[in-house]
């Protein structure tokens, strides 16, 4: 039988004695400011406190530490932090008197403390350079580095901590080196391309951002520099740096800016950027190094734990089901779990791999128009790829048998400048549909980013008269075209109407479930304005999409307006709904759905659906999960391939009586099995899947229809 793990690791209470509690207080300040100001100091104090020794941690609306402080040290330190500009609002620390550290304490003690003791930091970062990777060829240095991060966790009431390894890839050599050996100014790399869109990393924290300005040297910031610096040995490098070394502004994804001098910072590598370090067989080794597979992510993991091990500080091994079987929860019966669909015929089957020679067999669910027109089209060279009228004639043959009415519109080699002018001859044909073939080096590798001309398609594609498109890289084609032919025929279908596959059945005993989506951005002018993006996606309990219904804004602060949510989720009435939401529900928005809810006579569920966040499961079956508390779970989507599968945080932000964890659970290992673009099943369920990017093209106004029943995101 299966022996089920995960990297959490209880802690061992009886070894962590005296811990004391203090409070923080803040000077007069407006209640609007309080909040944010609070969480500043309380997130910074440690930081500052432990050069004084001992150690600290943030807990909730508490500092805890093994030291105790008297008044004459408190008033002594307050004097110090007061000439910090971080710390300008701070009033008063104080001692809280009879605090009792409870379980979560113990865990955030050793998580955010313990853990983060200098010798203990030392020893993990050894650990972990041992099993990281470098790279060197003629075109520069590269580094794939294995980071970790600790988290604080109760598991059956018992204090524990789970450990999550991540990799990235970064460069050898330092920005200060990486300009010099090209003969790059700093200037250069801030405005001018391909640098100007590039990642910086500070080389000992996680701080990732872009430069956008040079504020001066080393020898009119160093005062400055060395006063903030808090990293052990940071101190001492910015007093070695050369007077003339430039220091620059590096500003973050949530627009926080950071000043650091060049010799501080590192280049963040990606798919867009890794060309310019090694070259094409090196890149393919490095983007194989970032999977890790079970056994040598646990060692890693091993790694970790072991300093704190020594210590005394944790109980035991990674915990598993063996001992603790009531924790970890298996997917029976797995029809619960993953539903079977309807497809064509009435014919029930299994959500897996073989769906699509199913459907070739028996047909789609619902077929919305016989007849289709198909536009076909490459922007770019094809980059050797010979087989493009072979994959488009067996992609034909394929609707034919399905038994659709082809009208197929060729089209020839277009440049890529010449796309608007391309589209709206397409759409002229009256086309259902453009299927796009580009270039390889036009199209970014990784999920989250999308090259200028497939925006550029989507772009013109989507506004106004509306053509759905189907975007396809010749790199796709050359590895994977025999596989992929599934998938374009059935984005082919959904997009132009058509419903492939729904549920057998209702699920979970409701009427819908809708994904809840916001993107927001701050404007570069502005101050405290947010451009944001919203949108649900609304799907009957069958599986069947509803609608969509879109909006863009833009609003002070970070709640979205009650009227905007009123008009997103008024079609859903008198009901009982699952909402499942990208990420975490802000409490404003969790305040006014409840009054929505009240006011439409609708019951809403609240699912926080989180992509990361949580130590790995190994397992061999998808959809096993690991039972947190009441609220919250970890839960694997997909089966172990390659590397170990990353599992999603779900969390229940508020107890229901009639709504269980397991049931938030079931909730979405079945929306994962209702992608209609693809064979395989994602990771994420549907009503989630292509947040980021519906919010993209939405805050670029790419979209222009903002509400409808075809999901042009596939």
């Amino acid at each position: 039988m299966e022996n089920v793990k995960v990297d959490i690791f209880f802690v061992k209470t009886d070894s962590i004695t005296n811990l004391y509690a203090y409070k923080v207080e803040l000077t007069t300040i407006s209640e609007e400011k309080k909040g944010e100001e609070m969480n500043k100091i309380l997130n910074a104090l440690p930081y500052y406190l432990r050069r004084r020794g001992g150690h600290w941690a943030r807990d909730g609306n508490f500092i805890i530490s093994d030291v105790e402080m008297d008044d004459e040290e408190i008033k002594n330190i307050l004097r110090e932090l007061r000439e910090n500009e971080k710390f300008r609002f701070l009033k008063g620390i104080e001692r809280v008197q009879d605090w009792k550290p409870e379980a979560s304490s113990y865990a955030v003690f050793v998580a955010r403390g313990l853990s983060e003791d200098e010798e203990v930091e030392k020893e993990i970062k050894r650990g972990l350079k041992k099993v990281g990777k470098s790279y060197e060829n003629r075109k520069g240095k590269i580094e794939v580095r294995r980071n970790c991060k600790i988290i604080a966790l109760v598991i059956v009431g018992k204090p524990a901590i789970g450990i999550l390894i991540d990799s990235e890839i970064v460069s050898g050599i330092t920005l200060k080196d990486f300009l010099r050996e090209n003969g790059i100014s700093v200037e250069d790399f801030i405005n001018k391309e391909p640098y100007k869109e590039w990642k910086v990393k500070d080389k000992e924290t996680n701080l990732v951002g872009r430069v956008i300005s040079v504020i001066g040297t080393m020898k009119e910031k160093r005062d400055e520099l060395v006063k903030k610096a808090t990293i052990p040995g940071r101190k001492e490098r910015y007093e070695r740096i050369p007077d003339d070394e430039e220091v620059v502004v590096v500003e973050t994804e949530d627009k926080k800016r950071y000043n650091y001098p060049i010799s501080e910072l590192l280049i963040s590598i990606n798919s867009g950027n890794i060309k310019y370090f090694v070259d094409e067989k090196t890149k393919n080794n490095i983007f194989k190094d970032l999977k890790i597979e079970p056994k040598e992510r646990m060692e890693m993991v091993d790694a970790v734990v072991q300093p704190l091990k020594n210590r005394g500080w944790i109980e035991g091994e990674r915990i598993s089901d063996k001992e603790y079987p009531h924790i970890f929860v298996k997917p029976e019966p797995k029809k619960r779990y993953f539903p079977p669909v309807l497809i064509g015929g009435g014919k029930i089957v299994e959500r897996k791999g073989d769906i699509y020679r199913q459907i070739l067999h028996n047909g789609i669910y619902q077929m919305f128009n016989k007849n289709l027109k198909i536009a076909f089209s490459v922007f770019g060279e094809t980059k050797g790829y010979d087989d493009l009228n072979k994959f488009i004639e067996t992609l034909k043959k394929d609707i034919k048998n399905l038994g659709f009415e082809l009208d197929c519109v060729y089209e020839n080699f277009q440049k890529p400048e010449d796309i608007k002018e391309e589209i709206e001859k397409i759409k002229e044909t009256g086309a259902d549909i453009l299927v796009a073939f580009i270039e390889d080096d036009e199209y970014e590798l990784d999920d989250n980013s999308e090259s200028d001309i497939y925006n550029e398609i989507k772009r013109y594609s989507l506004q106004d008269q509306i053509l759905q498109t189907q975007v396809i890289t010749f790199k796709t084609l050359r590895e994977r075209g025999q596989y992929i032919l599934g998938n374009v025929v059935l984005g082919i279908l959904a997009k132009t109407g058509n419903k492939t596959f729904i549920f057998a059945e209702p699920i979970l005993g409701i009427d819908a479930i809708v994904g809840f989506d916001v993107t927001r951005r701050k404007k570069k002018k502005g101050q405290g304005t947010i451009n944001y993006a919203a949108g649900v996606r609304i799907y009957q309990s069958n599986g069947e999409l509803l609608k969509y219904k879109l909006t863009t804004s833009q609003l002070e602060g970070e709640t979205i307006p009650g009227n905007i949510l009123d008009n997103l989720l008024r079609d859903i009435k008198g009901q009982k709904v699952v909402i499942h939401r990208d990420g975490r529900f802000p409490q404003d928005e969790i305040k006014v759905l409840k009054e929505m809810g009240e006011k439409l006579k609708t019951k809403f569920y609240l699912v926080e659906v989180i992509k990361s966040g949580a130590p790995r499961i190994y397992a061999e079956k998808k959809g096993t999960w690991v039972k947190i508390n009441e609220n919250e779970a970890y839960l694997l989507t997909t089966s172990r391939t390659q590397g170990t599968p990353v599992p999603i945080v779900v969390r229940l932000p508020e107890i229901y009586e009639d709504f269980s964890i397991e049931d938030a659970v079931i909730s979405i290992t079945s929306m994962t099995l209702l992608h209609w673009g693809s064979i395989k099943p994602p990771r994420l369920p549907v009503t989630t899947h292509y947040a980021d990017k519906i919010g993209q093209f939405l805050l670029e106004d790419i979209i222009s229809d903002l509400e409808g029943n075809i999901p042009f995101w596939l």
